[in-house]
């Protein structure tokens, strides 16, 4: 966790850890997610490390948790904390990935992909939120499939308030159920999530920075194609970005549009062709960003009879899509 000397978080990173020289190359967003775990109650004061403070503070549940084991300022009490959080990120992740294979029909040991995933292990790396939101947002799957939908809508809102971008696969879950329990899991948390960026907005100044994580569709792949993968660099990206590819052309050609997870990994595949070279073509974000359509493919893959499975587990059934 570092940032360079004209990072957002530098004042605060150079009082915290004085002795850690500050250099721009490598630098992400875990100063940040520092920043806020490290004031947490104070979001003037957190506003002041955050490039884009809107933006920013609309992710809570993460810096939180490590709020919660240091709440007692920052500094490397505070890194292993949110550190610890990630740990136990992995081991949900785990879990809930071998529950949702096992109740569709699947291998329990599938699990353990998902820490080994290259997005679960950078968002370790660099101190981030992406792989506690994939970890919740995994575990309330398993749940809505198992008909704990109540649990399931709790969890579903703390994997939103954590990365919003998973609220995709809540609304792709909905898509197959089309009962009253999946459209809970899916309009509560976008209720929840909506009035916290409204508490965001209003409380918050803007910065006037521009958004520059989204263009037009498959411009960013494109770009990443042309400007950097066709060089040999950021090549953890490509790598996590063809497996996405590969795995889910081959489970949605496996298991067809039918499977209670393709609509969630169709939803997550169309927001990856709106992103822009930043959040998908680079090393630190790549994998990241493409970590909750991976998680899904990578069960779908494996659960080709996931609605058969499911009707004899469960007794929950939904309409194909057309």
């Amino acid at each position: 966790m570092h940032t360079g000397p004209t990072g957002p978080a530098s004042e605060l990173i150079a009082v915290d850890f004085p002795d850690q020289p500050q250099f721009t190359y490598g630098e992400s967003d875990g100063p940040m997610f520092y920043a806020f775990a490290r004031d947490f109650w104070d979001l003037d004061l957190v506003a002041e490390s955050l490039d884009r403070p809107r933006y920013r503070l609309n992710r809570p549940i993460y810096p939180f948790m490590g709020w919660i084991l240091h709440p007692s300022g920052g500094g490397d009490g505070l890194v292993r904390s949110l550190f610890l959080v990630n740990v136990a990120a992995m081991l949900l992740a785990a879990l809930s990935m071998g529950a949702l294979s096992a109740t569709m029909g699947g291998p329990t040991w599938l699990g353990v992909l998902a820490p080994l995933l290259p997005g679960s292990l950078m968002a370790v790396r660099i101190t981030c939120g992406d792989l506690v939101a994939s970890a919740l947002m995994l575990a309330a799957t398993v749940l809505l499939v198992r008909d704990k939908w109540a649990t399931a809508t709790l969890v579903a809102v703390a994997a939103v308030l954590t990365k919003e971008p998973v609220l995709l696969t809540f609304l792709g879950l909905a898509l197959w159920r089309r009962d009253r329990q999946a459209f809970a899991v899916a309009v509560v948390p976008t209720v929840v999530y909506g009035l916290w960026a409204l508490s965001i907005r209003l409380r918050v100044a803007d910065s006037g920075q521009d958004v520059i994580e989204f263009g037009f569709p498959f411009a960013g792949i494109v770009d990443a194609i042309r400007l950097t993968w066709s060089q040999g660099d950021n090549a953890y990206a490509l790598m996590a970005f063809v497996a996405l590819v590969v795995l889910s052309v081959l489970g949605l050609r496996r298991a067809g549009l039918s499977h209670p997870l393709a609509p969630a990994l169709l939803l997550n595949l169309g927001l990856i062709s709106l992103l822009s070279i930043t959040p998908v073509g680079l090393s630190r974000n790549g994998p990241r960003s493409v970590l909750p359509a991976l998680l899904l493919a990578v069960v779908l893959v494996a659960t080709p009879g996931a609605r058969d499975a499911i009707r004899a587990r469960v007794g929950v059934e939904s309409p194909p899509l057309t």
